[in-house]
């Protein structure tokens, strides 16, 4: 059994053991974060240099966030826009066969009918297609700008343009 005749020992003995306790809980902390500064007295003069990398890292991960959401946008209105040009393409169709002298005028306006359906169906896509609450394709909405870097001219536009039957022409 250990004896310990002295206060003063006894004091030094607590008083490192104390130490060596604490330096076993940081070395815990920084093993099981991962991080070398868990806070600010671990590394006082580190803790505004990580502050401002903290927040860059998060300002760089919102605007990937945003450049993600431009994407997207970018995807609706192409599908938009793809769905119109497939009706383009059988309007077209259809104008090419009411060019054969063989059609009666019965027929040139049935083509005519089918024609305006397709039309109205244009239209009525460039109302439809929106991303959240903005209009991609009726021509409410000029320009859309996504902030994908962390200064303040980190822009990307994306401009959009009217496409209903009236703005291609077609009516």
């Amino acid at each position: 059994m250990l004896n310990i005749g002295n206060s003063i020992t006894s004091q030094f003995i607590q008083r490192n053991m104390s130490h060596q306790i604490k330096e076993i809980t940081e070395t815990t902390e920084r093993l099981s974060s991962g991080k070398r500064v868990n806070r600010a007295s671990d590394d006082p003069a580190s803790v505004g240099l990580i502050s401002r990398l903290n927040a860059e890292i998060l300002s760089i991960g919102e605007a990937i966030s945003n450049g993600a959401e431009g994407k997207i946008l970018t995807q609706t209105a192409e599908g938009g826009l793809s769905s119109i040009n497939n009706l383009l393409a059988r309007i077209r169709e259809l104008a090419v066969q009411g060019g054969s002298s063989t059609l009666t005028t019965a027929d040139r306006n049935t083509l005519q009918v089918e024609i305006d359906a397709y039309l109205t169906e244009i239209d009525a896509l460039t109302n439809l297609i929106t991303f959240n609450t903005t209009k991609l394709l009726d021509g409410s909405t000029d320009k859309i700008q996504f902030l994908v870097g962390e200064n303040k001219d980190d822009y990307i536009s994306i401009n959009l343009v009217k496409s209903d039957s009236t703005a291609l022409g077609l009516s």
